[in-house]
């Protein structure tokens, strides 16, 4: 794993942990939480085979969609919107990562204390044991279900663009997240 990925991963982790208590002294929430299952369908390009993946609790293990998000509510029918998500597999001759950085502003159709549509555009990378690093960019809408004060389900699917030839992919969520703050 490169520096640059090692830092950057350590940044939005810390990120990710420290908005929780930074967001739930202020006016807003703050909305932490995780992919519960995912349907990825990758179109590569120039003609190579199709791949789908489904996965609980989050499909490509983190890497088509990050597994970890924190919703920043800046105003009440905005957010800002990191995610994160890793993983690691090795055995006794190899080892295999793949880490994933991307940012989202999230536009809700009602504000943060309400069910609503949802619409969202972000960016990030992907970076693979190889040293390689694959840029995309994704933009997609959804359904936030709030359940009672503190609980919310997502659905959402989206269209993601992977630059440098690596093709495109779409992909359907659902999530869970807890609210934090108020």
């Amino acid at each position: 794993m490169s520096k640059l990925t090692v830092r950057l991963a350590l940044i939005a982790s810390a990120l990710l942990a420290s908005a929780t208590p930074a967001f739930a002294q202020d006016a807003r929430r703050v909305e932490v939480g995780a992919s519960m299952a995912s349907v990825i369908v990758n179109l590569p390009e120039g003609g190579a085979n199709r791949s789908t993946i489904f996965g609980v609790p989050t499909a490509g293990l983190g890497v088509m969609n990050p597994a970890v998000y924190a919703s920043l509510f800046v105003a009440p029918k905005v957010a800002i919107e990191p995610q994160l998500g890793m993983f690691s597999v090795w055995d006794s001759s190899s080892s295999h990562h793949a880490v994933v950085l991307f940012g989202h502003l999230n536009y809700f159709a009602g504000d943060e204390e309400k069910s609503s549509p949802f619409i969202f555009a972000g960016g990030g990378f992907i970076n693979m044991t190889d040293e390689s690093t694959i840029k995309a960019i994704d933009g997609g809408a959804g359904y936030r279900v709030r359940v009672g004060d503190r609980l919310t389900f997502r659905v959402d699917g989206r269209y993601i663009h992977y630059f440098e030839g690596n093709g495109n992919a779409v992909a359907f969520t659902l999530s869970i997240g807890g609210l934090f703050g108020k």
